[in-house]
């Protein structure tokens, strides 16, 4: 069968009994090796499935676009999953024409995806007048909003005279951490406004960058009610047409203003071509993005449950919780009974005699479907989404919200019991429930091998002057709110790039808020080295970062760990990293500590060429993998795990590791609250705001987690120095119970973690006389 351009690739089949992923393989003429064929994988629950992909723009791992007339082989088979997968057909599908009188015109790369029944508009077609049109393609939304034109002045189609009704869509979904902000655009369609936008900075940070950030989903929700319908979104009208067709004007500030990913014209009065290209939209969405219905919270021993009953709050367990002076914990609150229509909000009530004493932080969890982690291909509905728990409307699914407490005790707070009240207030009435804090009397030391995370700016403060002054408060509030507030000291601080003057100063400033907040020493500067050797070249970088060093040295100040290799054995990587780090070394004078970030069991190879070496699972996590790479030199520290708490606390604590830091405190891709507009999902445990400071900021629950390990690993350290025979053995145990193996402390769940914490309350209590 002769390829026609929008020819699909269809897969059928039925999965018994649970998830699986599944992966598409297709070679073309060209394909020898994994990195020159098509490698596409896709996780799917039970039940039948259908799995299309259109031929047109796939590309291999290296980046060539596949010959989709001289596909040579077709593979299709489970890679994962506990599922059985049943295939019933692998299928080309030939490409569908729009319904009759209707055209559809698709602009972007004349190799990309190519929505079905349009045709393809590129940079260089006589249809494109004026301006200076560059073709645009992002990599995961659907083939009609991830493709099209910027730059473009005039778009001129052949239509006969008469009235059309012509569909627009003008969206560019952006990749990375851009996404395109023109605050003025319009578009005239034979002189007719199809879409006028004029915003201030501030306007459009609401009503584009911030949209969705309140949003909840239902266990009924799919990829396309989440996020593809607000993606590209039509917009139509009818226009006269004369003898030059059908003329669209595009008129902005700049050429990203100046954007169109598509064109549907259909004659006056019809519009069964536009609802046929949304059903194809929606079904790509679905296909593409299964979600994986799991029930939420449906296995959290750790969580406190509170039904409303009448009226009154009826706990299924007395509310309380432990902890030491100077020491913080958690209390999680589900709470049931919610009416429709009702809002919820709850707050702490200390009596005066406690004022000063404790601090109770409160999030409230919105559900909210998402890529768990960023490579993922399906979403799954998750509650870890958390912002203060001020007044909300009602939940999506059910009756219920779950509330987050992280209750900290000042180093004052006397031992013994102390009650508090949770007060919720719910459709204007208000209910309370006792809390009672148990102080014990012990010491807690600090956690000797700090953890924390990578900070940086918030994308947006560089796209707007209005937004400059913006970007110090916030980095020294997250600075606050992460060191301070949770204990968080090995965090990576934001660094502005010591190009040149200016960035020198802003850099120099950078630390100084690091300095403030107490940081554990060394300051890892994750992103300024390959910056300053882009801009200056080796020798001057070099010369730059020794300048830099010395600085900081003659002042007594704590040290920078540059990191100059990110992932090395990745593909497409680079191997700068050894040319910088030979520059750097033959420097004179003080010498300049590195660090690289090694991610595949072969970087042990090279592991000993830095100061300090970053290593994940893929590089190998197991006692006696970081104990060896230590004993060859350089210092261990640990990084993106998927663990925060198990890391922050029991291993670091078992293990050669001196620190434990997560990837990233704030790095969405494109649009912040769509977690599938690009190639990797969302990375932020900080969520961006209106407000660069505000007083309780909405995090990822992973934050949490990852202070409930330090508090862990405070616990531990407490049990290491007891003399007694009782507190030596129940070391011991830990010890075995977690075993040498990362595999193995995998297993461990958030309530085995939370029980060894409680055993060590428990000792403390018998030891201290206090029960």
């Amino acid at each position: 069968m002769a390829h026609l351009p929008g020819d699909r690739l269809e897969i059928t089949g039925h999965i018994e009994g649970a998830d699986a992923i599944i992966v598409l393989r297709i070679d073309d003429s060209a394909s020898r090796d994994y990195a020159s064929r098509v490698n596409l994988e896709r996780v799917f629950p039970p039940g039948p499935f259908r799995w299309q992909t259109v031929l047109d723009g796939l590309t291999t791992p290296a980046g060539r676009p596949i010959d989709a007339a001289r596909i040579r082989r077709v593979m299709a088979f489970k890679a994962a999953g506990d599922g059985r997968v049943r295939l019933s057909a692998i299928r080309r599908i030939p490409a569908r024409q729009l319904p009759y009188g209707a055209r559809g015109f698709a602009l972007g790369a004349a190799n990309a995806p190519l929505p079905e029944g349009f045709e393809r508009i590129s940079p260089g077609d006589p249809r494109l007048v004026g301006g200076s049109p560059a073709a645009v393609r992002r990599p995961l939304p659907d083939p009609l909003a991830a493709n099209g034109v910027r730059g473009l002045s005039r778009l001129v189609l052949p239509w006969p005279k008469g009235r059309a009704r012509v569909t627009i869509w003008a969206d560019d979904p952006g990749e990375w951490e851009l996404l395109p902000h023109p605050l003025h655009r319009r578009i005239l369609v034979n002189g007719r406004t199809a879409l006028d936008e004029s915003f201030a900075p501030a306007e459009w940070m609401r009503h584009h960058y911030l949209a969705g950030r309140d949003a909840e989903h239902a266990a009924s929700d799919d990829a396309w009610h989440a996020f593809g319908r607000k993606r590209a979104i039509a917009r139509s009208l009818e226009v006269d047409v004369e003898d030059d067709g059908v003329v669209l004007l595009l008129e902005g500030s700049d050429p990203s203003a100046r954007f169109l990913n598509g064109v549907l014209i259909e004659p006056a009065g019809e519009r069964r071509a536009l609802d046929r290209v949304i059903a194809d939209r929606t079904t790509w969405y679905r296909e593409n993005w299964p979600v994986l219905r799991h029930a939420l919270g449906s296995a959290e021993p750790d969580v406190a449950r509170l039904q409303i009953i009448d009226g009154r709050l009826v706990p299924d367990r007395p509310l309380r919780v432990r902890l030491a002076p100077g020491s913080a914990t958690r209390l999680r609150i589900r709470l049931s009974g919610l009416r429709s229509g009702d809002a919820a909000a709850l707050d702490v009530v200390e009596p005066p005699a406690l004022s000063g004493l404790f601090t109770v932080q409160i999030w409230m969890a919105r559900q909210r479907l998402d890529r768990r982690h960023a490579q993922q291909s399906f979403l799954t509905l998750a509650d870890v989404t958390l912002h203060p728990a001020r007044p909300t409307g009602p939940v999506p699914d059910g009756d219920h919200r779950l509330y987050e407490l992280r209750v900290t005790a000042g180093t004052a707070a006397p031992p013994g019991s102390h009650i508090v009240s949770a007060a919720f207030s719910v459709g204007g009435r208000r209910m309370t429930t006792p809390v009672t804090l148990d102080v014990l009397g012990v010491t807690l030391p600090k956690a000797t091998r700090p953890a924390g995370i990578y900070l940086d700016q918030s994308p947006h403060l560089a796209w707007f002057a209005e937004f400059e002054g913006h970007r110090p408060r916030q980095l020294a509030c997250d600075l606050a709110f992460v060191a301070t507030d949770l204990g968080l000291a090995g965090s990576a601080p934001g660094l502005a790039t010591p190009g040149d003057a200016a960035g020198t100063s802003e850099f120099r400033s950078d630390l100084d808020r690091a300095d403030a907040a107490k940081l554990s020493a060394p300051y890892l500067a994750y992103a300024p080295t390959k910056r300053i050797m882009a801009a200056l070249g080796t020798a001057a970088g070099a010369a730059r970062i020794q300048q830099l060093t010395d600085e900081r040295t003659r002042r007594g100040l704590p040290a920078i760990l540059w990191s100059i290799a990110d992932e090395p054995s990745n593909a497409g990587s680079g191997g700068d990293w050894s040319r910088w780090l030979a520059a750097l070394r033959a420097k004179s004078g003080t010498r300049v500590r590195l660090a690289g970030h090694l991610n595949a069991a072969s970087d042990s190879s090279i592991a000993a060429r830095f100061d300090t070496v970053l290593v994940n699972p893929g590089y190998g996590l197991d006692l006696e993998t970081i104990a060896s790479t230590a004993r060859n030199g350089p210092g261990v520290w640990l990084y993106n795990t998927g663990r925060p708490r198990l890391t922050a606390g029991l291993w670091l604590w078992l293990s050669a590791a001196d620190r434990y830091i997560q990837w990233h405190g704030r790095m969405p891709t494109a649009h912040p609250f769509d977690p599938i507009d690009g190639r990797e999902g969302d990375e932020q445990l900080l969520l961006p705001s209106s407000d660069p400071c505000p007083i309780l900021p909405s995090i990822h629950r992973d934050l949490l987690d990852l202070a409930d390990g330090v508090t862990d690993q405070r616990w531990l350290l407490w049990l290491d120095g007891r003399p007694e025979a009782k507190a030596q053995a129940l070391a011991a145990d830990i010890r075995r119970r977690a075993s040498s193996s990362w595999k193995k402390a995998l297993m461990l769940t958030r309530q085995d973690l939370q029980t060894i914490r409680e055993s060590i309350m428990d000792l403390a209590e018998e030891l201290t006389g206090e029960r």
